[in-house]
Parts: structure tokens; C-alpha cells; sequence
């Protein structure tokens, strides 16, 4: 049987050593690869019909009854959206807590291909977007900046006809995880 004393330094040393192999494991990479964004809004015209709008390209002219987010990231990533208006901050994707990780080369839609969020008066978009296997940073946040590539990228709406959006590549301003910001103009 050891000593208690002797258990009570091998324990110590144990939980030193934990916290220092912790300590020494170098921050993940940054986010140094594109993550491609396009934000389709809908408006329901008098006939029924809808029309289609690119949200990153209006100035907040152009009202809104719902809007769909397209996210294709180039290596893995995590994403959250969120809605802020003027009850609180409603976290519309992932359904739970936390986020959610995207495979590279991959499209998705959100809520999903053929469905959309529903919208009523002035919201703030936030798409959250982090490296996959990074802790969220506890520094504040970075924007999420618009690159000078795009592509123009036909979406269906809820009619059968189709629009067409931009479909831009963004990344974080600094580090692994970048904040997109975008005025919703509901009616």
C-alpha cells in the first residue's frame, strides 16, 4: 500500500501534466479558405406568385416574407444562424444548441431546399461560421468579409420559377470564426 502522501503527489503531477499538454496544444489554423454564402428572399405578389430577391445585393428597399440561406463551405465549418429582432436573439439553425458542422464542397440549403424561414417585420441576420473542431472564440468576434469573387447561381422559388443570386465568398476578418450581419427587410 503507498503512502497517502505519495498518492496525493502522483495525483498532482498528474493534473500538472494534463494541464500542461493542454496548454501547449497550438490554436487551430484559421480559417484561411472560403465559405461561400447566398440569401434568397421571397415576396408573395397579389396573384400569388413570388418574386425573388438576391438579400445580398439590396440596399433594404425590396420587403421580404421569408428568405432561405445557401451555405457551401470550402473545408469544414460550423455554423449557427441566427435572428435578432426586437424580442431577442432566436437561433434558427442548428434546431439544437450549439452548431453545427458542414462538410466541404457541400451546398446547404437552410432550412432546407425547398423551404424557407418565415419572416414578419425588421430582423438582423447572423450567420456564424467557425473552423470545425475550433472552440468558439472568447475575444469577441470577427467579421465575416465579402471577397471579390462571385458567381451568379439560380435558385427555385416557391412558385416553380426560379431567381438568380449572387453567390459570394466570404472570410473572417481575423482568425477561425467570422460573423455575417444582414438586415432582414420583412413586412
Amino acid at each position: 500500500m503507498r503512502h497517502p502522501a505519495l498518492r496525493l503527489f502522483q495525483a498532482v503531477c498528474a493534473i500538472g501534466l494534463t494541464a500542461a499538454t493542454a496548454l501547449a496544444r497550438p490554436a487551430p489554423p484559421p480559417l484561411d479558405k472560403p465559405v461561400w454564402i447566398s440569401v434568397l428572399g421571397e415576396l408573395e405578389r397579389p396573384d400569388g406568385s413570388w418574386q425573388g430577391t438576391d438579400l445580398l445585393d439590396i440596399g433594404g428597399e425590396t420587403r421580404i416574407d421569408r428568405f432561405q440561406v445557401t451555405v457551401r463551405p470550402e473545408s469544414p465549418v460550423r455554423l449557427r444562424l441566427e435572428a435578432v429582432t426586437a424580442e431577442g436573439v432566436q437561433v434558427l439553425y442548428p434546431a439544437h444548441s450549439g452548431s453545427s458542422p458542414l462538410e466541404p464542397g457541400r451546398a446547404y440549403s437552410l432550412p432546407g431546399p425547398r423551404a424557407f424561414f418565415e419572416l414578419r417585420g425588421e430582423a438582423q441576420l447572423r450567420v456564424v461560421v467557425s473552423r470545425a473542431g475550433s472552440a468558439p472564440m472568447a475575444d469577441g468576434e470577427s467579421v465575416l468579409r465579402a471577397t471579390s469573387e462571385s458567381h451568379s447561381v439560380r435558385y427555385p422559388l416557391s412558385d416553380g420559377a426560379s431567381a438568380r443570386v449572387h453567390e459570394r465568398a466570404f472570410r473572417p476578418e481575423h482568425g477561425r470564426e467570422g460573423v455575417l450581419s444582414l438586415a432582414l427587410p420583412g413586412r
